[in-house]
C-alpha cells in the first residue's frame, strides 16, 4: 500500500496563482460560452418535447 503525501503549501500556492491568472482573463469568456451552449441545449430539448 502506497502512502499518499499531501501536497505542500508552496505547490498549492503556485497552482492557485497560476489558476487565478488564467481564470481572471478567460473565465468570463468560458462561462459565457458554457451558458450559451447550455441555454441552446435547453431550448432544443424544449422544442423536441413540444414536437412530441
Amino acid at each position: 500500500m502506497k502512502k499518499i503525501s499531501e501536497p505542500s503549501e508552496d505547490f498549492i500556492n503556485t497552482i492557485m496563482s497560476e489558476y487565478e491568472d488564467f481564470s481572471s482573463s478567460t473565465s468570463l469568456v468560458k462561462l459565457n460560452l458554457i451558458l450559451e451552449k447550455e441555454i441552446n441545449k435547453e431550448i432544443r430539448d424544449n422544442i423536441k418535447n413540444l414536437n412530441i
